[in-house]
């Protein structure tokens, strides 16, 4: 199983639950399937070039801009963490969905 550095699933406490399952990426992909949303910390992601990046299993990876969740879809993240949705499969780690914990 692979784990996001301290990244948690979900809200831990599930104070935030309705908002997970309402978000899609700007590609109209839904970004939430009840297990696979993960926080992550300050040092776990970045911007480069005006790309974002997230550390995954001991790597960054690129998230397509595709991929950013569609900030006009289920409201604003009331989190304030960074969060990524990410799926494993046979071609490695796909992200599905990303949010900064402080959107503009």
């Amino acid at each position: 199983m692979l784990v996001a550095g301290s990244a948690a699933a979900h809200d831990p406490v599930n104070q935030h639950t309705e908002w997970f399952v309402k978000q899609y990426n700007k590609h109209g992909a839904i970004c939430c399937a009840g297990h696979d949303a993960y926080y992550l910390d300050p040092d776990e992601w970045k911007i480069e070039k005006q790309n974002y990046y997230v550390f995954l299993s001991g790597q960054w990876i690129e998230v397509d801009d595709s991929k950013m969740r569609d900030t006009r879809l289920g409201g604003p993240n009331p989190t304030g963490r960074a969060i990524v949705w990410y799926d494993v499969n046979e071609y490695g780690i796909g992200v599905r969905c990303f949010t900064t914990g402080h959107e503009f």
